[in-house]
């Protein structure tokens, strides 16, 4: 007797039971397959590339994402089972055809670019093979690179210009990606001393160009860059290769460079205006000893304010340096009537118009005592601005001594004009004393000339024996020797006259007449008339009406 399990009925339960195991299973693949097939299909879709599976002979589309469809402006569903010849223009299919066979043909993928409706593609067509090997399908993509390569040609310009800009530039210029040197402009060359080659060597480093005080302050910035923050511009201090000292201005910035992050940096050379800087630093220092040693109150103004003094300015007018630092104005020391004009003084030599070079004025000190100054002052700069420099200088014992001096000036001018008046009294007396001489020595020499000389003459012809002659010449000779200097200035009075005139001239200054100058020198009176005319043309009186002998007691 058969066995239930053998009976026809529960085979077919049996059979039935495995199809519907068999059925379970088939759904399960088939949901796995769909699940997959979902997942394939948004994985191609969410690419920008186009991704079509064709047929390898005839170019049919077997399978396509989206991005293929759309770009030829179909659906999916509408591309797939078409052939390239049926959406592609004719050339561009024929050329995809044997691009296709190609790559059948090499068994190796086939790379491309082309440019359609004026967009560039970057193209792959890879053989894709059967498990016996052969060549099934094709996988075409195709990649939109327009955008790409704008941005890449955008990129090379921007480099070329930044090389440009980095070749030509006045100041240094460096790339650093890993304590590397990528990149140095012909700058640092010219001022580090050293190649780029030298630069770029893999041993080279960039910390032997910092000086050991600067080397600190760099690592600190190099490692903030690192961590993704920016720095600020700072200075810091280079070695070249030969040795000198740079100061620099750094300023760096974190960019891209190759695809790596790296430090761009500018340097700007600062040495000069270091050294400037110091120079003046000890120029001020000097400038400040200088006026501290001046005698006189020096002082710089700004804005109105005291920005220097001396302390000659605090000595004289009390004010200390605290004072000046809480911003002591100059119109603090100006009294109210002088502060329109010294206001307007500083106005016009701060727009260049002439200003004279001193400004008497009384200033008024701490302590509220009027002081008499005269001021000089020259326009400057103080700190990078326009400033007065101002040389202020009591004036009060100077008055003092002008005003003494005044005094004594009036006291020695009084006295002058008693010493004058004195001496016209003098003068008139001693005129007076040498016109009495004149007179007397004139009276003298007529005298002896009229009452006595003659009459030694007269005595001469008397018929005297030889030794009363010479008694007689002895006498003569006296007088005449007596006489001698009255003649001789009377000579000089009638320069010109012979002596016969002179005695002429004399004996009519005396009053006597024709005839009577003859009687006394014993000569005719035609005689004396001639003397007489010769002597008026000499003096340049002749037929003027000058009586004769008026002019000669005049002269």
């Amino acid at each position: 007797m058969d066995s239930p399990s053998n009976t026809p009925k529960a085979k077919k339960k049996t059979t039935r039971q495995t199809l519907e195991k068999r059925i379970r299973q088939l759904e399960k693949e088939c949901a796995h397959l769909r699940h997959e097939n979902r997942l394939i299909t948004s994985l191609l879709n969410a690419t920008e590339e186009s991704a079509i599976l064709g047929h390898p002979s005839n170019a049919m589309v077997l399978a396509c994402n989206r991005k293929a469809a759309e770009r030829v402006g179909r659906t999916v569903d509408e591309l797939v089972g078409l052939s390239m010849f049926d959406y592609l223009p004719r050339d561009l299919a024929r050329a995809r055809k044997r691009q296709g066979d190609q790559a059948v043909q090499s068994r190796k993928p086939i790379h491309f670019q082309d440019t359609r409706a004026g967009r560039t593609y970057d193209n792959t067509i890879t053989p894709v093979f059967d498990d016996q090997g052969r060549v099934w399908a094709l996988a075409i993509y195709a990649r939109d690179i327009t955008d790409l390569l704008h941005l890449s040609e955008t990129l090379q310009e921007s480099e070329r210009r930044f090389r440009i800009l980095a070749e030509q530039c006045p100041n240094m210029i460096f790339i650093n990606a890993g304590r590397r040197i990528l990149y140095a402009n012909p700058r640092c060359e010219e001022i580090m001393g050293y190649e780029r080659q030298a630069f770029y060597a893999p041993d080279f480093d960039f910390r032997a160009l910092i000086a050991p005080e600067s080397r600190e302050l760099v690592e600190k910035h190099l490692k903030a860059h690192l961590k993704g923050r920016d720095v600020n511009p700072y200075e810091c201090v280079l070695l070249t290769k030969d040795g000198r000292r740079l100061h620099v201005i750094l300023s760096t910035k974190l960019v891209d460079f190759g695809g790596q992050q790296a430090i761009l940096g500018i340097m700007t050379d600062v040495t000069a205006y270091r050294q400037a800087q110091s120079a003046l630093k000890e120029s001020e220092k000097r400038y400040r000893k200088l006026i501290n040693l001046c005698p006189d109150p020096v002082v710089v103004l700004q804005d109105h304010n005291y920005r220097l003094v001396n302390m000659a300015f605090t000595e004289t007018f009390g004010y200390t340096l605290q004072d000046i630092r809480k911003g002591l104005s100059f119109y603090n020391l100006v009294q109210p009537r002088d502060k329109r004009a010294v206001r307007k003084r500083y106005q016009n030599r701060l727009a260049g118009k002439p200003v004279s070079r001193t400004f008497r004025i009384d200033l008024v000190a701490k302590d509220g005592t009027i002081i008499p100054c005269e001021t000089s002052a020259a326009l400057i700069r103080h700190e990078g601005r326009p400033a007065d420099l101002v040389i202020i200088r009591d004036i009060s014992e100077r008055l003092q001594a002008q005003e003494a001096l005044e005094k004594k000036e009036a006291e020695l001018h009084a006295k002058a004009e008693s010493l004058e008046q004195v001496n016209t009294a003098l003068r008139v007396l001693l005129k007076e004393r040498q016109r009495d001489k004149a007179d007397l020595e004139n009276r003298v020499l007529s005298n002896l000339t009229d009452l006595v000389l003659p009459y030694l003459e007269r005595l001469r012809n008397t018929g005297l024996n030889q030794e009363q002659l010479s008694f007689l010449d002895i006498l003569e000779s006296n007088l005449n020797e007596i006489i001698s200097p009255f003649s001789q200035k009377l000579s000089s009075k009638y320069l010109g006259l012979t002596p016969t005139e002179i005695q002429v001239a004399g004996l009519i200054k005396a009053g006597k007449t024709t005839k009577e100058i003859a009687a006394l020198m014993n000569l005719s009176t035609k005689t004396i008339e001639f003397h007489r005319d010769k002597i008026r043309k000499k003096f340049g009186i002749k037929n003027t009406g000058v009586n004769l002998r008026t002019h000669l007691l005049f002269m």
